[in-house]
């Protein structure tokens, strides 16, 4: 627990011109009981090891610093308490950059499961379970999946030969997709006349063309 306390500086005119702020912590301890489920039992004993490592790790001084030598406190977990209780809480973009750390975390980082976790709290049940009917999904696996949805690798300009037209000529016209449907609307015309129709080209047609929506 902590508290913040503010203390005024007073200048030459008795006004205030600066402000210290010093933090208080004091050590809170709770009890919340036991807890059932095996893997926080496991996390628990990991945290135990955790503690011990650290207690028997040694400061070495260091001009005005403390620098700890020995193992990193964070590998004393498990890899199940790693994946799930901190890495499943990271963005795809996050694991990715994890996994350049060392060769633990790539080899945790692997874990199918673990990316679907990843994939579905950074995108939503739904979407998680659209990309799973997607032919070819399982085959990739959801590392690929995310890196490419996250990254556009696999994005690439292919080029439509489209019906239809916008008439007449203009500029300075609003445009957005909404879907597979590319939605034109308003703009300026000769003398910079105000428009205000609007067009939509559908992608998912077979033969796709402007259409001006009446």
């Amino acid at each position: 627990m902590n508290r913040l306390r503010l203390t005024p500086i007073f200048g030459e005119d008795d006004e205030i011109t600066h402000v210290i702020g010093i933090q208080l912590f004091t050590e809170a301890n709770i009890d919340l009981g036991p807890v059932p489920g095996s893997t926080i039992k496991e996390s628990f004993k990991s945290s135990g090891r955790f503690h011990s490592v650290l207690s028997s790790l040694h400061p070495l001084s260091v001009g005005d610093r403390n620098v700890t030598r020995g193992i990193c406190g964070i590998f004393q977990l498990s890899d199940e308490v790693l994946s799930l209780k901190i890495l499943a809480r990271l963005t795809p973009r996050d694991i990715a950059s994890v996994s350049s750390v060392c060769r633990r975390l790539y080899e945790v980082t692997r874990n199918e499961d673990l990316w679907r976790m990843v994939c579905q709290n950074a995108w939503g049940s739904e979407t998680t379970r659209v990309l799973e009917t997607v032919p070819g999904a399982k085959r990739l696996g959801w590392g690929r999946l995310a890196r490419e949805l996250t990254t556009l690798e696999a994005a690439a300009w292919r080029k439509l030969t489209v019906g239809g037209g916008v008439e007449p000529s203009r500029c300075n016209f609003s445009a957005c997709a909404v879907g597979n449907r590319v939605v034109l609307f308003g703009g300026e015309g000769v003398n910079m006349q105000p428009m205000n129709d609007t067009f939509v080209l559908d992608l998912n047609s077979n033969n796709p063309e402007w259409q001006h929506v009446q």
